[in-house]
């Protein structure tokens, strides 16, 4: 199969792999359930650990609730100053940390730059757009199955 150079940085793939991300849709849906527990039960969890509650936090737990995207700390502090103007990057970016640590998010060092956060801890994948950084789930049965030499 005659290989190109897609967009990107030296990313070759077969002709006819082109693939619209934004245009990509599954029939079959994975259900993982909820991705971050509720804001009441991170509460309860933090303080079960010996971590402070504060307004700024119960904030952060309203917007990842229910969160099926991979923000970046800088996204989820524009989001969380217009709810709370004068919250902190700092702030943000340690509660995003308090939660990795906890299992409640996976931290995604997926292109350079800022880290995103991703609420689906269950086993997957993530495609990246080249165009935009856009960032989606992949899911692929059978790995187990697959022999690596």
């Amino acid at each position: 199969m005659e290989e190109r150079t897609a967009v990107g940085p030296n990313r070759p793939r077969p002709v006819g792999w082109e693939i619209d991300l934004h245009e990509l849709r599954t029939n079959n849906r994975c259900e993982y359930g909820p991705n971050v527990r509720t804001p009441q039960e991170l509460s309860t969890a933090f303080r079960a650990i010996g971590l402070k509650v504060t307004p700024q936090r119960q904030v952060l737990f309203s917007l990842l609730h229910q969160n099926d995207g991979h923000p970046s700390a800088e996204a989820i502090h524009l989001a969380a100053s217009a709810a709370m103007p004068g919250i902190s990057l700092r702030t943000v970016y340690q509660t995003l940390n308090d939660l990795v640590s906890m299992g409640e998010l996976q931290q995604l060092q997926l292109t350079p730059g800022s880290a995103r956060f991703d609420p689906n801890t269950s086993d997957h994948h993530h495609l990246v757009c080249d165009g935009c950084g856009d960032v989606r789930d992949v899911y692929v049965s059978g790995l187990a199955d697959v022999d690596v030499r």
